[in-house]
């Protein structure tokens, strides 16, 4: 039996997945208490990704850039520390939606699964040539 799907439309249906886990681990890193320590593991596990939204690559950035900051913090001077690199136009609410209650804030360890999962997405079933 012949699959009706078109030659490439499985890697543009992984980029697609691999953009909204890019941005469910942003928003999880905007949102996180995290330590130090915390904070330098996610950035040595994403010094090499290579983000696949443009806009993702610049708030992570521009969050790298911050430093460590409290989510407070972070709401507060993200918009400020794009706009100093160049990029003022960026949809922060996507980030820190207003609807989100401080008991789901995330751990390091729920932010490192999704960062792993992104960097190393599961393979789905091999295709027989």
């Amino acid at each position: 039996m012949r699959s009706s799907r078109l030659p490439g439309a499985r890697s543009r249906d992984s980029a697609a997945a691999r953009v909204v886990v890019e941005r469910r681990v942003l928003r999880q890193i905007c949102r996180a208490k995290l330590t130090r320590a915390a904070r330098a593991k996610i950035a040595r596990a994403l010094q090499e990704y290579a983000w696949r939204d443009v806009e993702h690559g610049l708030v992570y950035a521009a969050i790298e850039r911050l430093g460590h900051r409290d989510p407070k913090t972070l709401r507060e001077q993200l918009p400020a520390q794009a706009t100093r690199m160049g990029f003022p136009d960026i949809d922060w609410q996507a980030y820190f939606s207003a609807n989100q209650k401080p008991a789901a804030t995330p751990s390091a360890d729920q932010i490192s699964r999704l960062i792993k999962g992104l960097i190393q997405p599961s393979k789905g079933p091999r295709r027989s040539a």
